[in-house]
């Protein structure tokens, strides 16, 4: 099996309870939510993949992206942390750059500017966004090498991405220096955060 430079991953393993309905598949602007996030990755990166939960494997499969994934078993259900490992044991990659499914403000000009920020890179393990003093690890860079670091800590249950940091060499990258705005990491966990979302760049135009 080929190996890529760098790999995209797309997070889709939420349960989507505050959201009240499978949020990846919700329609935003005509097309489902995820999307916005899949298309940014596809088109900046070598390899594009989706982890997911079981029961949206044939849904999105159906859609014909490419390549789905379920968490491995002993990690099912475990967040963001088990979605990494996944991809890490799915697909062959030097780094694997990582989104969610419900962030579609984030565009195909940030994920090149993370892709840059790897080709410099020399002595780090993680890439991560700080946007108005918070960290944004489910929008970050990771190298194969914290793979062994995952692994534990999901055996440990420490499922907090930021435990991998105190693991491994992190470095903080920040894209609002770069001319992003911060609206473009914007989480949506209800249809009112959709609103508020749209509230934000109606405000732009009117500006």
């Amino acid at each position: 099996m080929r190996a890529y430079h760098i790999a995209g991953v797309l997070l889709c393993g939420g349960a989507s309870r505050r959201f009240g309905q499978p949020k990846a598949f919700y329609p935003y602007k005509n097309k489902p939510m995820f999307m916005y996030t899949y298309e940014s990755l596809q088109a900046e990166t070598e390899k594009t993949m989706v982890i997911t939960r079981s029961e949206f494997i044939s849904r999105f499969q159906s859609l014909n992206i490419g390549e789905v994934f379920e968490d491995r078993p002993a990690f099912s259900g475990k967040g963001p942390l088990a979605g990494l490992y996944t991809a890490m044991q799915e697909i062959p990659a030097s780094w694997y750059m990582i989104l969610p499914c419900d962030m579609p403000g984030i565009t195909p000009a940030f994920v090149r500017y993370l892709k840059d920020q790897v080709l410099r890179e020399q002595q780090n393990q993680c890439l991560i966004p700080s946007v108005k003093g918070y960290k944004q690890p489910a929008a970050a860079v990771y190298h194969r090498s914290c793979l062994p670091h995952i692994e534990l800590l999901l055996k440990q249950e420490q499922l907090k991405m930021t435990a991998l940091f105190e693991r491994v060499n992190t470095c903080l990258v920040y894209p609002e220096q770069a001319g992003f705005p911060s609206k473009m990491f914007c989480n949506i966990n209800t249809k009112a955060d959709l609103s508020e979302m749209a509230h934000l760049y109606d405000s732009d135009k009117k500006v």
